[in-house]
C-alpha cells in the first residue's frame, strides 16, 4: 500500500498575477520564503525546465510539464533522494480577482511503502501543510511588501 498525502491551498495577494508568477516561480528566491527548500539551481531553463532542489531531508529534481506563463505551472519530482518520498508532483495556478491574484497549489506526495509511514501518516500530512500554508504566507508578505 502506499500512502499518498494531497495538500491544497489557496492565497489572496495584492498584486498582479505577472508579478506573483514572476516572484513565485523565481527558484533563486524561493530558500528565502520556502523552509522546505534550502538550496534551489536551475539546470535547464528550456520550456522542460529542470531544477535542482536540495530539501529538508530529501533531494529532488523538480521538471516542468506545463509552464503556462502566468496562468498555471505543474511539475513532477525526480531523482528523489529520500528516506520516505517515493514521488511527487504538484500544480501551482494564479487566478486574476480584482486588482489581485488567487494563487493556488495543489501538491501531491507519494510515501514509500513502512509501517512508520503508515502510522505516522496524519502527523506528516498535518507537518506539510503547516509548511504549505507558512510558505505561501511568507511569500504573501514579501511580495506585497
Amino acid at each position: 500500500m502506499k500512502y499518498l498525502i494531497h495538500l491544497q491551498h489557496s492565497v489572496f495577494i495584492n498584486k498582479a498575477r505577472d508579478i506573483v508568477w514572476d516572484f513565485t516561480q523565481d527558484y533563486s528566491k524561493r530558500p528565502r520564503w520556502d523552509n522546505a527548500i534550502k538550496e534551489a539551481m536551475v539546470l535547464d531553463d528550456s520550456e522542460e525546465k529542470r531544477i535542482q532542489i536540495r530539501g529538508s531531508g530529501f533531494s529532488a529534481v523538480f521538471v516542468n510539464k506545463l509552464f503556462r506563463v502566468p496562468e498555471k505551472t505543474t511539475l513532477q519530482m525526480i531523482d528523489i533522494q529520500s528516506p520516505l518520498i517515493e514521488s511527487g508532483g504538484g500544480s501551482w495556478t494564479y487566478e486574476s480577482k480584482d486588482e489581485g491574484t488567487i494563487w493556488t497549489q495543489s501538491n501531491s506526495i507519494v510515501l514509500k511503502k513502512s509501517i512508520l509511514a503508515g502510522v505516522f501518516l496524519p502527523i506528516i500530512r498535518l507537518a506539510l501543510m503547516y509548511q504549505l500554508k507558512e510558505a505561501m504566507s511568507k511569500a504573501k508578505q514579501m511580495i506585497e511588501s
